[in-house]
């Protein structure tokens, strides 16, 4: 999915800011949590069921889509967990 490969670079992006060698690692830590929470917030507000029941594919894919989007998150979040424990 397009979408989902926009999200995974932004998330990069903004990773790599935290990460920029002429932060100390004070800065880092709290750039890495910032982007940690904006991360949770994000998983948060997903409907990861918009339709209990489906009744057609369109439904079907967007209960899919809510699938991807929490995946896509879950992900981020622990790239974010992993930098912190590096530092």
């Amino acid at each position: 999915m397009a979408i989902l490969h926009e999200l995974r670079a932004s998330f990069q992006k903004k990773l790599d800011a935290c990460l920029e060698g002429d932060l100390t690692t004070a800065e880092k830590r709290t750039a890495l949590g910032k982007l940690l929470s904006e991360q949770r917030d994000l998983r948060s507000k997903i409907n990861r069921r918009p339709y209990a029941d489906p009744d057609d594919r369109y439904e079907d894919m967007a209960n899919d889509y809510a699938d991807f989007l929490d995946d896509h998150y879950r992900d981020m979040i622990k790239k974010c967990q992993d930098e912190l424990k590096k530092l």
